[in-house]
C-alpha cells in the first residue's frame, strides 16, 4: 500500500467532550476512559489475511490464544505459524495477536503520531489482534498504559478492579489470567471507538463476532530495569582500584560486627557513583531509544552516501521518512561544571553530540516521522547539519519515499 493511501485510513483523533489537557490531568494513569467515535472514520491498514501472513514470518512476534468456553482450557501458541495452523482453528474462541505491526506497515506511523501528546520515548508499539466470535485472552492486567482502538467488528470490554503483584492468578495456565475479576464497567466498542486503560486495571475483551483491535502500548521503565541495566553498564566502567578502604581503623569490641561506619562508607561508595547525573542522563537516552528488536537494528555505513548524493535525492524525492524500526529522542546533558549543557541526539541506543545547527535538525527529526525535502533543505544550510543528515541516512535511520 502506498503511503499516500494512509490519508483514507483514519481521521484525526478526538476525545469527545474533553480536551487532551483534561485527559492528561484527569485520566492518564488514573482511570479508564471510553471515547465513542474517537475516530469518525477508521479503516484498518491490515486485513485479517495480511495479519495472518505477518504471523507466518520468522522475524515477527505473534501468538494465538484459545480459550474462554466452558469446556476449553486456555492455551497459547507462539509463531511463526504456517497456513495449516489457521486452517485447524475452531470457528470460535480464538485470537491472533501480532506485535509491532507498525514496524512492517509504514502507514501505522501516522496513527502513532495521533498520540504525540505522550513523549515519543514512552511509546512501545502497535499490536494488532484478530479475534473470532467470543475470542479473548482472558481477564488480565498490565503494568503499562494502553489505548484500544476498534478497527473492525465489535468487542465488549469489561473493566475490573485495580491489581498488583498480589492479585491472584491461575497457576496452571500459560497466560497471566486473573483468578478473580470484579467488574465495574463494560463497553461495546465498534469501529472508530477507543478505550484507554491505565496500568494495573483489570480488563477483559470478548469479541462479538469477528473483530480486529489496535492496541497502542507504552513503555514503562521499572526500578528493576534501572538497577539491572544502568548499574550493570556503569560497573563496566568503574575502575577496579575503586574499593573499600579503612585507614585509621578503630578497634572493635567484637570482630564479628559490621560496624555502622563500614556500612556508611560502603553506602557512600554506591551513592557517589549513582549520583553522577550526566552518566545517568546518557543511560536514559540510550536505553529509551534501544530498538524493540535488536536484530532489526540498522548497521552504520550499510548504505554509502555523501552530501552530494543526498542533495540529489532530496531534489528528486518529496519526502524523507524515519525508519519504522528506529527510535529517536534528544535531551540536554549538563557538563561537568554543572552550568553549561550539551545537546545530545539518541538514535537506536547510540548517543550523538550535536552542534547548534545539528540540534535544530535533530529536534525536528524527533518531532516528525515524515518531513518534506523542502523542510530538510532549510535545516541543512551548514556542513555540520549536512553531516548529521548523511550519517542518519547511511545508518538507514532515515529513508527517501
Amino acid at each position: 500500500m502506498d503511503k499516500t493511501d494512509s490519508e483514507q485510513l483514519f481521521d484525526h483523533l478526538n476525545f469527545g467532550a474533553i480536551t487532551i489537557k483534561q485527559f492528561l490531568a484527569e485520566y492518564w494513569q488514573q482511570k479508564p476512559l471510553f471515547v465513542k467515535n474517537a475516530f469518525n472514520s477508521f479503516t484498518t491498514a491490515v486485513s485479517a489475511d495480511e495479519l495472518a501472513g505477518l504471523a507466518c514470518e520468522p522475524h515477527v512476534e505473534s501468538r494465538i490464544v484459545q480459550g474462554g468456553s466452558r469446556d476449553q482450557q486456555w492455551s497459547v501458541q507462539h509463531g511463526p505459524f504456517e497456513e495449516n495452523d489457521f486452517n485447524r482453528l475452531p470457528t470460535t474462541h480464538w485470537t491472533l495477536l501480532v506485535q509491532a505491526v507498525d514496524h512492517w506497515v509504514p502507514q501505522l506511523g501516522e496513527l502513532l503520531d495521533q498520540f504525540n501528546f505522550i513523549p515519543n520515548w514512552r511509546i512501545d508499539d502497535i499490536m494488532l489482534s484478530y479475534a473470532s466470535d467470543e475470542g479473548s485472552v482472558g481477564p488480565h492486567f498490565d503494568y503499562y498504559d494502553v489505548f484500544l482502538i476498534q478497527a473492525q467488528g465489535q468487542k465488549e470490554w469489561r473493566i475490573g478492579q485495580h491489581c498488583d503483584d498480589n492479585s491472584p492468578l491461575y497457576d496452571n495456565y500459560p497466560l497471566k489470567i486473573l483468578r478473580e475479576f470484579q467488574q465495574t464497567d463494560s463497553w461495546i466498542l465498534s469501529a472508530g471507538d477507543m478505550l484507554y486503560i491505565p496500568p494495573g486495571y483489570a480488563h477483559w475483551g470478548i469479541a462479538r463476532g469477528s473483530s480486529m483491535t489496535y492496541s497502542i502500548g507504552f513503555r514503562s521503565i521499572s526500578t528493576a530495569d534501572i538497577l539491572h541495566h544502568y548499574c550493570a553498564q556503569y560497573a563496566e566502567h568503574v575502575s577496579e582500584a575503586h574499593r573499600y578502604c579503612d585507614p585509621g581503623l578503630a578497634l572493635q569490641s567484637n570482630p564479628g560486627e559490621i560496624s555502622d561506619v563500614a556500612i556508611d562508607q560502603l553506602y557512600n561508595m554506591l551513592t557517589t557513583v549513582l549520583s553522577d547525573k550526566t552518566s545517568f542522563t546518557h543511560w536514559v537516552g540510550r536505553y529509551a531509544t534501544e530498538p524493540k528488536y535488536s536484530e532489526l537494528a540498522t548497521d552504520a555505513n550499510e548504505v554509502e552516501q555523501d552530501w552530494k548524493s543526498v542533495l540529489q535525492a532530496l531534489q528528486h524525492n518529496n519526502y524523507l521518512y524515519r525508519n519504522e524500526t528506529s527510535r529517536l529522542a534528544y535531551t540536554h546533558v549538563p557538563k561537568g561544571n554543572g552550568v553549561d549543557i550539551d545537546f545530545y541526539l539518541y538514535v537506536d541506543g547510540h548517543a550523538i553530540r550535536c552542534s547548534d545547527s545539528q540540534s535544530i535538525l535533530a529536534t525536528q527529526l524527533c518531532r516528525q516521522r515524515c518531513m518534506t525535502s523542502k523542510s530538510i533543505l532549510s535545516l541543512t544550510q551548514d556542513t555540520k547539519a549536512q553531516a548529521l543528515l548523511v550519517k542518519l541516512i547511511q545508518r538507514e535511520v532515515l529513508y527517501f519515499g
